[in-house]
């Protein structure tokens, strides 16, 4: 079955407190309350600051929805008396029951602090000293109230390797306080590393590849969730009990200066602390300090983000997983921007995957804004500064745990615990297997049951099938390995001999306000098509019909697309706007049955008024496509770079249209009453796509005018939220390498099949963009339809007479429920912008309002029926509504503001946002800066920064920022920071900032070996060796010196000098010295000599020869006796010499059967259920020295795996797929079998 977190309980995520809602007494805590919410209630918790899509509020859903909310009573009360209905829910109050787990904790059997004996600090320090093989602890900094901020390093020989000397995958955990199953999830990373050091598998990635686990980010924050009460009375203490601080989100920053570290206007949020986008707006981060997303004083500001944002520089990890709760999900960058993901996202998809086909199940992959906005986040950090593939899992809720209650509260049960660190190993261990090759990544696994990493798309084409010009952009994003891209293109049809071009790609550079954060493994770029394909002499250029054949090549691939050329521009002489048609006359809504006209009803209206102010005007009609290159109609929705980037200006109206919805749409939205909407809400994926396609060009300086009365309906939402959402959704498309099953079904139960989702629609682009915050009135209602429209203040319209608009039904094509019988409703006026209590805007991105209606009392809320940025201007009613000559007065001074006639003179405006006039630096610290820019005509060309008058970048996209690194002779002195504001009319402002930068102590590293020890002395008994320290790095405090012998130490020998003994005679000795400080040891080892015996000295010369003695005399010889009796035989002479092998004789009897050695064996099952450890020991009567040798087996597998060693022997048996129950091992020992029951 389908399974979205979301949908999971009724009870769903906890909200954060509201940064509009005041904190209330400082000791106060945040409570959970429930609430049932309308539509119009969830705009109220919204504009309270609330993170509304956390809380699981779903835009798209019809009717009321029940949340959860963290706030204080005063906050409650507050949000009480806007008729917010809340009901006070408990913190469970559970006694410790075992489960399994091994918390050192009073109150809790799995969960435990972070500094208490035996909590993850301690637990940290002793799994580094338990296993310096491969691990180390490191201290990255201290947080504010100077607690170690402790990382383990995992790798082959990691005290001895310099930090990131390899390719580093990080897991983090805790930015927010409360997210325990956080800190579980990545403890147990570390430990499974750890306890399966010696898998060969893993003891392979340790040679190539560091794993750090950073289990707790914020531990001021994270000890404080495990305690009750504030300042002097604060306490180790349960869930339940009274003045809990469980709930508890950010740092512990005294906001106030009290003294008091944790009461309720107090801290700072530290995943809205980086410096990346950092406060620009108050919709990814609050500027109130009571707020929940408190975004803090300055970038940086808090010790646990400096001290990160160091660490991260020091080991720039390939991979990164910053672990989260509550909500399943799997977050990608970026998190700053709707539906504009990196130029890397087909490798972030690849890795996570997506519906139904998730590398985590159920999780939902997504770009991380689709949660909600953020500006400051930890993961898009690591990826701006050092190209890091980065995740945010938002972990399991309470509720998908069988909890009820906060969704952050996860039971303290192991096995549940267990479990969602179980089905969340997998992607780490993909990361960690991909590590060396991270753009072409592969599995650890390759179990069919589990997430298969994708492929990715080398060469992806930004693809347009018309085009409506001569010089033309065409794009593609490219692996970068691939090399050089070159583009290809040949144009051929009525406009004469076919051409062709070959030109070599650039990189894209990046638009006014995004498209500068460049990717990792790809990257966007560009060539330009010239408008004369041929000489000067013979021109060939492109003409109406012509089609162009494009290829993209990279690497010996390649990928094609054509487009043929709808349009040219006929006189360069004047600005050319192109009108967009979109009234969706084809399609559902309001009309329920598609079609209520042929033809366009409104666009020589809009044409006609173009003209008479002088401009070059070209269509697109959405409902009637131009031809493509095929002959047949092209895609619905213009593009920027086929369509939009043609024109000066753009006026994209509406018409009668509702909600643009596909033909084939089975229930289509409409006015059910003359003041109720019923049917679907999803929109037709076309609009949603031209939508994204307007606002690339709106980035790259294009103006725009939108209008109709309709028009915002579906891309802005009533609410006056920053956050909120338009309840309207879209279908996005097809990820390549995905399995689609037939109509949908694809599963998350199903592996290997994806389906796709409905995705909301954000109102960032109306409200960054188009200035539209927020709607009111408009179809359905007739709030404003009696009153005239005039013009707001001395604004574009100043001087304009007020005019009426045409609200009368008239021909407005909304029918009944069967769309047979025309029920027309009032095309009543919008106003936009109702933001009364939002605080202002950017200065590039600030709106004004224009037109308003005029009623009597005059409208309270800020806003009006017409609203312009720098580049737009929005109507809320349309073109087609007014006389003639209004009209073109209207459209005379909007294209008149967005396309001035007189040259530019001007130059930008800017300020230095940060740091602040002579601020001080620390010498081991970033410069991190920010210029507020912005240009009186919307089109800041770039900024360039310099320090000391030496250009250090230069950056094309708003906010713009920069950072830079003071090198060790400018500590002590001044830098003079400068930026130069360019507009595309080459007006420069240039602004300066000095900074200071003062001394500051290095974190103590732990000491590095600088070149190996050496041994000098001759390896023979008697003689004596010396080990000769090749140095450490890092100023160690002291060293010590073991000698060792075939690698074991040799006991007493601790002194620089070893003489050899008898003892050593044929073994290898070698000399390690180990260097130390406060912050670790490391050690060295010298290459090993092998022992030789003692020689004997040279022979000494011959002594002088002895005296003779004298000889004695000799006797007479005898008579010849008689012959005697024979003799004994005498004895046996020498052997003769050996005969010749004689013929085999018969085999012999076969010998008694040898003893087996008795042996005791236990098989233990690894947590991951994929490989089990058997150790077989030799017992009595056999010695710990007996030869053993046998084979072992899985019960009912068909491999047998053979073993053999001496005493004790392990055996790691390997399983394909991961076992659920711990099964039974045949052990064969000589002869002898036995089978044993494997333990979890």
């Amino acid at each position: 079955m389908r399974t979205r977190a979301l949908a999971a309980s009724a009870a769903v995520f906890l909200l954060s407190a509201s940064p509009a809602l005041a904190a209330g007494p400082p000791d106060e805590k945040l409570q959970p309350y429930e609430a049932t919410v309308s539509h119009a209630q969830a705009g109220i918790v919204a504009d309270s600051g609330i993170e509304l899509d956390h809380a699981g509020f779903k835009a798209g859903v019809l009717g009321e929805q029940k949340l959860e909310i963290a706030v204080t009573k005063t906050q409650a009360a507050a949000l009480e008396a806007q008729g917010v209905e809340l009901t006070a829910q408990q913190l469970d109050k559970p006694g410790v029951v075992a489960t399994g787990g091994d918390s050192p904790n009073p109150y809790y059997d799995v969960f435990r602090s972070y500094s208490e004996p035996g909590g993850i600090a301690d637990e940290l320090r002793a799994e580094a000293a338990a296993n310096k093989d491969v691990a180390k602890v490191v201290e990255i900094g201290k947080s504010l109230l100077g607690k170690p901020i402790l990382a383990i390093k995992i790798t082959d020989d990691a005290r001895n390797v310099a930090d990131g000397t390899r390719p580093s995958v990080l897991f983090g955990a805790v930015n927010h306080a409360r997210e325990w199953i956080a800190a579980e999830v990545a403890r147990r990373e570390a430990k499974w590393f750890l306890e399966h050091k010696r898998d060969a598998r893993v003891a392979e990635l340790l040679k190539t590849t560091e794993i750090w686990v950073l289990p707790v980010f914020n531990p001021d924050g994270y000890d404080y969730t495990f305690t009750c009460g504030t300042g002097a009375a604060v306490a180790l203490c349960g869930p339940g009990a009274a003045s809990s601080n469980r709930l508890w989100r950010k740092t512990l920053r005294d906001n106030n200066n009290d003294g008091i570290y944790g009461n309720a206007g107090d801290g700072v949020d530290p995943n809205r602390n980086f410096p990346e986008q950092w406060a620009l707006d108050n919709e990814g981060s609050s500027p109130t300090p009571s707020a929940e997303d408190y975004r803090g004083p300055y970038a940086n500001s808090e010790p646990e983000n400096a001290a990160y944002d160091r660490f991260l520089k020091k080991i720039k990890p390939v991979y990164n997983l910053n672990y989260h709760s509550a909500a399943q999900l799997l977050n990608a960058s970026f998190g700053f921007i709707t539906n504009r993901p990196s130029d890397d996202d087909t490798l972030s998809r690849a890795l996570s995957g997506t519906d139904g086909d998730a590398a985590v199940d159920p999780y939902t992959p997504q770009q991380a804004s689709e949660l909600y906005v953020t500006h400051g986040e930890t993961v898009d950090w690591a990826y701006l500064q050092h190209g890091t593939i980065g995740f945010t899992p938002e972990l399991d809720t309470a509720a998908t745990a069988g909890a009820s209650g906060s969704s952050f509260v996860f039971p303290d049960d192991e096995t549940k615990v267990r479990a969602v660190f179980d089905k969340n190993l997998d992607l780490a261990l993909n990361l960690v297997n991909s590590a060396t090759h991270p753009d072409r990544p592969s599995n650890f696994t390759q179990d069919p049951a589990e997430y298969q990493v994708k492929p990715t798309v080398d060469i992806q084409p930004t693809k347009f099938d018309v085009s409506y010009g001569g010089p033309q952009i065409v794009e593609a994003v490219v692996r970068r390995s691939l090399g050089n891209v070159d583009v290809s293109a040949t144009i051929s049809g009525p406009g004469g001999t076919s051409r062709s071009q070959l030109l070599r790609a650039t990189p894209y550079l990046g638009g006014e306000r995004y498209g500068d954060v460049p990717g990792t493994y790809f990257q966007r770029v560009r060539v330009t098509l010239p408008e004369n394909w041929n000489t000067a002499a013979a021109p060939r250029v492109p003409t109406v019909g012509d089609t162009v054949a494009v290829t993209v090549r990279a690497g010996g691939q390649q990928q094609r697309f054509s487009y043929r050329i709808a349009s040219t521009q006929q006189d360069k002489t004047k600005k050319r706007v192109l009108v967009v048609a979109a009234e969706d006359y084809t399609g559902t809504s309001p009309n329920r049955k598609a079609g209520y006209a042929t033809a366009p009803r409104y666009l020589q209206q809009h044409v006609d008024a173009l003209k008479a102010a002088g401009y070059e005007v070209d269509t697109f009609n959405t409902d009637a496509p131009p031809l493509n290159a095929a002959g047949v109609a092209g895609q619905r929705n213009p593009t920027f770079l086929g369509v939009f980037s043609h024109f000066d200006a753009v006026d994209y109206y509406t018409g009668d249209d509702y909600v643009p919805q596909e033909p084939a749409e089975t229930n289509p939205r409409y006015l059910s009453t003359a003041t109720a909407f019923t049917g679907s809400n999803v929109v037709a994926s076309w609009a949603v796509k031209g939508w994204f396609e307007l606002r690339d060009y709106l980035n790259e300086g294009g103006k725009a005018v939108l209008d109709g009365r309709n028009a915002n309906v579906t891309f802005a939402s009533t609410s006056t939220s920053l956050t909120a959402y338009s309840s309207f959704q879209f279908y996005a498309d097809p990820l390549y390498g995905f399995n689609y099953p037939p109509n949908g079904g694809g599963d998350d139960d199903r592996p290997g099949t994806a389906y796709l989702r409905p995705h909301d629609v954000n109102n960032d682009i109306e409200q960054y963009f188009f200035g539209v915050g927020s709607r009111a009135g408009g179809y359905g209602s007739t709030t404003y339809n009696a009153a005239p429209v005039g013009p707001v203040g001395n604004g574009i319209f100043a001087g304009v007479a007020p005019f009426s608009v045409d609200t009368a039904a008239g021909d407005d094509p909304n029918t009944d429920a069967a769309g047979t019988t025309a029920v027309p409703r009032a095309k009543s006026v919008t106003r936009l912008r109702t933001l009364s209590s939002i605080t202002s805007q950017q200065p590039l991105r600030q709106e004004r309002a224009e037109l308003d209606v005029q009623t009597t009392p005059a409208q309270a809320a800020n806003g009006g029926v017409a609203v312009s940025t720098r580049d737009t201007i929005t109507f809320g009613f349309g073109l087609e509504q007014v006389d003639q000559a209004t009209r073109e007065t209207l459209v005379a001074r909007a294209f008149s503001y967005l396309l001035p006639t007189d040259a530019d003179t001007t130059a930008p405006v800017g300020d230095f946002t940060y740091p602040a006039a002579n601020a001080s630096i620390g010498s081991n610290s970033p410069v991190d800066a920010e210029v507020q820019g912005y240009d009186e005509r919307g089109d800041v060309k770039e900024a360039r920064y310099y320090v000391n008058g030496t250009l250090i970048t230069t950056d094309r996209s708003f906010p713009f920022q920069f950072r830079y690194w003071p090198t060790a002779a400018q500590s002590g002195t001044t830098l003079t920071l400068k930026a130069e504001l360019e507009d595309k009319a080459g007006n420069v402002k240039a602004i300066e900032r000095p900074v200071r930068i003062v001394a500051e102590t290095r974190l103590v590293e732990a000491p590095l070996p600088a070149n190996a020890p050496t041994l000098s002395g001759s390896p023979t008994v008697g003689s004596a060796l010396t080990v000769v320290n090749g140095g450490f790095l890092n100023n160690p405090a002291s060293t010590t010196v073991q000698w060792l012998r075939d690698g074991d130490v040799i006991a007493g020998a601790s002194q620089s000098s070893y003489t050899l003994t008898a003892g050593d005679l044929g073994h290898l000795v070698s000399a390690r010295i180990t260097a130390s400080n406060t912050a670790g040891d490391a050690d060295a080892t010298t290459k090993g000599l092998y022992v030789s015996a003692a020689s004997s000295g040279a022979q000494g010369p011959q002594g002088p020869a002895g005296p003779t003695g004298p000889a004695g005399p000799t006797g007479a010889t005898g008579a010849t006796g008689a012959t005697g009796p024979t003799g004994a035989t005498g004895a046996t002479g020498p052997a003769g010499p050996t005969g010749a092998t004689g013929p085999a004789g018969p085999k012999g009897d076969k010998g008694e059967k040898g003893d087996t050695p008795n042996v005791r064996v236990t098989c233990d099952l690894s947590s991951d259920g994929r490989s089990i450890v058997c150790t077989i020991t030799a017992v009595s009567p056999a010695t710990s020295s007996a030869k053993l040798s046998g084979t072992a087996k899985i019960s009912g597998a068909k491999t047998t795996k053979r073993w053999s060693g001496k005493g004790r022997v392990k055996v790691t048996l390997k399983s394909a797929k991961r076992l659920k129950r711990a099964p039974k091992v045949v052990i064969k020992v000589g002869e002898t079998s036995k089978t044993v029951q494997a333990k979890r």
